[in-house]
């Protein structure tokens, strides 16, 4: 049997050419024919837009916030890679326009397909959509200073709102993916920390407010400083500058701005004392913003595969072989490791070290200490590792990540998505709540992270199949984690997936999008089990950052997420 006997597409496909080479069917008329239905397409495509992101006039306003706990993160936004732009820029941002606009003309050649994308254009994009989706965040954060200073005049200034977020594993992916180096991280990580300081300079000055003009001067500094130290690491990639010169002058600049924490609380303290209420807002929001997304466009998340964990592995005890491979049971094997972790002393690295690194997790992991050393000392990196079917790889990566002295700014995510996986997961985080060295690290972090995967797990045993054994692992974990810990830690679940329905994504508006992801059962029993859950989805390139393609589009988009995920549970 051929597969256009079974393959609609291929069988009309056959027919059309077999029509043109006939002569019975002219490119003209076919032409004709793809225009006349691109119009049609691209109308459906925009009211669709409109729908999912609540723009056509069901996007909620912001929930009672004056009895929540507005420091603890509730959602986050993440930006995913995979470069699957089916359409062209200039076409996806038309689209947006049409969309918010609610008229606009189909270019021509809307559906042409994308020839290529590189690391750049996609990087690029990336953060174009976390600018428009920080905009809404600090929009939604405006209107809980506004709630609260309704409800307590005199202590509404106290707390800075911390409930969403966003990030990004743009430009930091490396599972699967080798055209990414560890110079293409560290110079587009350096690139969103001249952007994010550019933009809080601009945001303290449009303030209009006197007694920070101060802070914006600092950020001006630094905003040049790191602009230099940009052009010295691109110079580096070019071949147009050593690499022991820049990178020296990178790591002997004593006075560059590296801690976040500390920029947003001298602000938010400043503004306990502005008389102008719509000034003190203005800078709560200003911290705020600083305090969740610091020195960056959104938090980094490092991707890696267990594989590539359990190489970097292989020269710990000075074997060629893993030291997950062998005779030794697992349990064995995470008890010495354990002991390591207590008993061993941290390493010191540079970027000579860095750049001479062969093994891609080790190198992830060197890469997020560099990150923190020079970047942003304050804002924690995530590690996804894919593919996790053992304890032992995640008592791994905490075991090098203790070895780099980031294991209390790291979270250390297992992704669950394999059939072996979402059946066992509950039992491979069973066993690491066993580990004590393990539990002194969850409390470290005050949250335990794991991440589940709709788009190869519907690849493995089906969409519908998936998104139960996803509901059951999501329940085992909870359980587990009350029994073995209590309410101490919360926990981190970040559901990633596609934007189509074959890879966990929906056509539809945001409440069923999320409720599909984590269903309001799961909720419910968290709420039960009085642990605190915090909610991450991702969107992926093209439909997903179209969502995000204005700052209308983020607004709607944003305000109907934060909608979905505060409702209460039924």
């Amino acid at each position: 049997m051929q597969v256009t006997d079974i393959n609609p597409i291929s069988a009309l496909a056959d027919i059309i050419g077999e029509q043109i080479a006939s002569g019975d069917l002219s490119l003209e008329r076919l032409g004709l024919f793809l225009d006349h239905h691109a119009v049609e397409l691209w109308q459906h495509r925009v009211e669709n837009l409109r729908m999912q992101t609540g723009l056509d006039g069901t996007a909620p306003q912001v929930p009672d916030m004056t009895s929540r706990d507005i420091s603890r993160p509730v959602y986050g936004a993440v930006f995913t890679a995979h470069p699957v732009f089916a359409l062209k820029p200039e076409v996806s941002a038309a689209m947006c326009n049409h969309a918010v606009a609610e008229s606009g003309e189909v270019p021509d050649g809307a559906f042409a397909p994308r020839q290529s994308v590189t690391l750049d254009e996609e990087h690029s994009e990336a953060m174009t959509a976390l600018k428009h989706a920080r905009a809404a965040v600090n929009e939604f954060n405006a209107d809980i200073l506004r709630q609260l200073r309704s409800a307590d005049p005199d202590g509404w200034r106290k707390t800075l709102p911390a409930m969403v977020n966003v990030s990004t594993w743009v430009g930091y992916d490396l599972d699967g993916r080798s055209d990414i180096n560890w110079t293409d991280s560290f110079r587009l990580r350096l690139r969103e920390k001249h952007v994010a300081l550019r933009a809080y300079e601009l945001a303290v000055r449009d303030s209009s407010i006197d007694i920070l003009l101060p802070i914006a001067d600092r950020l001006a500094v630094a905003v040049a400083t790191t602009s230099q130290h940009l052009k010295a690491f691109e110079a580096v990639e070019s071949g147009e500058a050593a690499f022991d010169t820049v990178m020296n002058a990178l790591t002997e600049h004593t006075d560059r701005l590296v801690s976040s924490q500390a920029l947003a609380k001298e602000i938010q303290q400043i503004a306990q004392d502005i008389p102008d209420e719509e000034d003190a807002l203005a800078a709560l929001v200003i911290a705020a913003d600083i305090s969740t997304h610091g020195f960056g466009m959104g938090e980094v998340h490092l991707r890696i595969n267990a594989v590539q964990l359990r190489n970097a592995m292989r020269p710990v005890d000075g074997r060629t072989t893993s030291i997950s491979d062998g005779v030794s049971s697992p349990r064995l094997l995470m008890e010495r490791l354990a002991s390591r972790i207590r008993e061993e002393a941290a390493w010191d690295i540079s970027f000579a070290s860095l750049d001479g690194e062969t093994a891609i997790a080790r190198r992830q992991l060197m890469l997020a200490t560099q990150f923190l050393k020079h970047i942003d000392s304050d804002q924690p990196v995530r590690l996804l590792i894919a593919e996790c079917e053992k304890p032992l790889t995640i008592m791994s990566a905490l075991y090098l990540a203790h070895k780099f002295g980031i294991a209390g700014m790291i979270d250390i995510s297992p992704l669950f998505e394999t059939s072996f996986g979402l059946e066992h997961g509950e039992k491979i985080v069973d066993q690491l709540l066993q580990q004590p060295v393990f539990l002194d690290y969850l409390r470290q972090r005050g949250r335990l992270s794991i991440q589940t995967g709709f788009s190869d797990a519907g690849r493995f045993v089906g969409q519908v199949a998936a998104n139960m054994a996803i509901e059951r692992l999501q329940l085992k974990i909870l359980r587990s984690l009350k029994a073995k810990v209590g309410t101490s830690v919360d926990l981190l679940i970040f559901n990633t997936h596609g934007e189509s329905l074959g890879r966990g994504g929906a056509q539809a508006p945001m409440a069923q999008r999320q409720a599909w992801l984590m269903t309001p059962y799961v909720r419910q029993q968290a709420t039960e089990l009085g642990i605190s859950l915090f909610h991450q989805s991702s969107f992926q390139g093209g439909d997903g950052y179209r969502l995000f393609g204005s700052a209308e589009l983020a607004k709607a988009t944003m305000y109907s997420l934060l909608a979905a995920e505060m409702a209460p549970p039924p």
